[in-house]
């Protein structure tokens, strides 16, 4: 039998941001006042227990914050504002930098921290905030390792598509035999399953009902790759979940998922031409 689904994963401590004083001068009260008000927010930590290790792929880290206020990115870069940025086996960038939308790295205004798809294995997860254009505010940072038991899931997909072309996305799983639902007799140990991919929409939450079968913006599949018609795509942001599947269509548990998000643009302009008389 599998473990526990996600984690809360909770800190102890308290991360602050450094000063530094030009040197040769003297801070006087009003400058150190001015300091003190525009002060780096930091990242407050919790004494409650915190897990090291997690069956599944899926991680839960809650957070608790001063002298900032979280949002989705919005283009602020007041310091007022901000959200977090979690860099997966990755050193954060310096104070000040700009934060890339990469592999590994995670920006989020969620909290808690819902990070998804991890590998099986030994992790180093180092959270930051960054500014509504994510340059990296202050040096406020709380570091955590985790060890991920499995199973695993990781979903792959073109960063961007254009509207009327199918989008085609890729599934890596470790620990499980993926088979088709009526080859699958496993009786639900965890040794066998089979793909469901939601097209804008969010996966079912285990220990429900089974996973709806029917409904186009939902693929049951036993394939690595699968290709997601145009029809279900919109302009803009798309979001694609998988997660595994026992026979019956109820979702592992602890859950196994992992999602992308594809940004689909309008198909070009047609170009139409006059012939010459």
């Amino acid at each position: 039998m599998l473990g526990a689904l996600c984690v809360t994963v909770i800190f102890t401590g308290t991360a602050c941001s450094k000063s530094t004083q030009t040197s040769g001068s003297s801070a006087s009260p009003t400058a150190s006042a001015s300091a003190s008000a525009t002060a780096s927010p930091t990242l407050q930590l919790s004494t409650a227990p915190t897990a090291t290790v997690v069956s599944g792929d899926t991680v839960t880290i809650a957070l608790d914050v001063s002298g900032i206020k979280i949002v989705a990115p919005d283009g602020d870069t007041s310091g007022k504002t901000g959200h977090f940025h979690v860099f997966i086996d990755k050193d954060p960038v310096p104070a000040g930098t700009l934060i890339p939308h990469a592999p590994g790295i995670v920006h989020t205004e969620e909290n808690p921290i819902y990070l998804t798809g991890l590998t099986d294995g030994d992790h180093k997860l180092v959270i930051v905030l960054g500014d509504g254009v994510h340059r990296r505010i202050g040096d406020s940072q709380v570091t955590k390792s985790i060890k991920i038991t499995g199973p695993t899931v990781q979903l792959t997909a073109p960063a961007t598509a254009v509207a009327g072309q199918t989008l085609t996305v890729t599934a890596t799983v470790e620990g499980v035999k993926l088979v088709t639902a009526a080859a699958d007799m496993s009786h639900k140990d965890g040794s066998t399953g089979h793909l469901h991919i939601f097209v804008n929409k969010d996966p079912v939450t285990p220990g429900g009902a089974p996973i709806p079968s029917g409904d186009p913006a939902i693929i049951h599949t036993a394939a690595t790759t699968t290709a997601i018609p145009a029809t279900l795509l919109k302009t803009g942001n798309n979001t694609i979940w998988v997660e595994l599947g026992y026979a019956d269509h109820t979702p592992f548990n602890p859950e196994i998922v992992d999602k992308v998000v594809v940004a689909v643009t309008p198909a070009p302009a047609a170009v139409t031409t006059t012939a010459t008389p």
